[in-house]
């Protein structure tokens, strides 16, 4: 086998598998899922007022999964004040980028832009990045306790080995049993598939189901995994267990916790609003959802 006769996404996971570990908890769908199911719960957190002009969710998709978006004017092209995804380039006095460079093939004449002059940058993260890693690591968590709770479930239902002579009577008791799982009140037994005294030719090769059942306490996992995402994110939510001299109000909120991360990605966000607004009197505003 050489390179020539794979695709890219599994020569990616031949470099991947040397340097990650042997479980990718994101290469699949249901921690797919998770990471869109956490993204846009974390988008809640915060009131956006953008102008009308604006498509709200190339917006926010790309400000807090790229990391940062430039505001413009489109010029010539007709587009009015708009946002758009850029790389950044250069640096001033502290280190920061002075450069937005906008690629698009509807604006050809914007290119390369000096940030504070022509366009402003907002961004969520000091360091320009996005929000995902925070996301990612909490889908992974999730997407592991649902295939537990799926494979639990599964492997707690009550399980039959069935004695057979020949294939027929495995055929017969297959469907036997399809007609048992369906749930249908009465299924006809032919006497054949019974032993010369009468006896059964079955048995149930697991009996003590509960003592094996753990979804309860998998399903107590996922909320507090939930739970601690929203602590860590900003969105106040529910605690799902209740310390020893807690008062009701710590056990029902986590509005302390949750003023840190969500704070500084807000104070950081108003600034970058201030500073465009004061560019090009667009009407920009942001504030969380949820005061405390």
């Amino acid at each position: 086998m050489i390179y020539s006769d794979l695709s890219n996404s599994e020569i990616n996971n031949i470099f991947e598998a040397a340097f990650l570990p042997p479980i990718k908890g994101l290469n699949n769908a249901t921690a797919h899922y998770f990471r869109k199911y956490l993204f846009q719960k974390m988008l809640s957190a915060f009131d956006w007022t953008i102008p009308e002009t604006w498509n709200r969710d190339y917006f926010l998709y790309v400000l807090f999964g790229w990391g940062y978006i430039a505001v413009l004017d489109s010029g010539d092209a007709g587009f009015g004040i708009i946002p758009q995804r850029c790389g950044i380039s250069g640096y001033n006095v502290f280190y920061m980028p002075n450069r937005a460079l906008v690629h698009n093939p509807l604006l050809p004449k914007i290119g390369e832009l000096k940030i504070h002059e022509n366009c402003t940058v907002l961004h969520v993260n000091p360091n320009f990045t996005p929000v995902m890693d925070i996301i990612d690591y909490y889908a992974v968590k999730l997407a592991m306790v649902t295939a537990d709770i799926e494979s639990n479930l599964f492997n707690n239902k009550l399980s039959y080995v069935f004695a057979v002579s020949n294939q027929t009577a495995a055929n017969s008791f297959k469907k036997l049993y399809d007609q048992i799982a369906q749930g249908n009140p009465a299924v006809i037994l032919d006497k054949d598939l019974l032993k010369e005294d009468g006896g059964k030719t079955w048995e149930t090769f697991q009996q003590n189901l509960k003592q094996n059942y753990i979804v309860s306490d998998l399903l107590e996992d996922y909320r507090r995994i939930e739970n601690d995402f929203c602590t860590k994110v900003g969105i106040p939510a529910t605690n799902t267990e209740k310390r020893e001299r807690m008062s009701v109000e710590e056990v029902t909120r986590n509005d302390i916790e949750t003023d840190s991360l969500i704070d500084g990605w807000l104070r950081r966000l108003q600034d970058d609003v201030d500073e465009t607004n004061k560019l090009f009197n667009i009407g920009l505003a942001v504030k969380k959802r949820w005061t405390t």
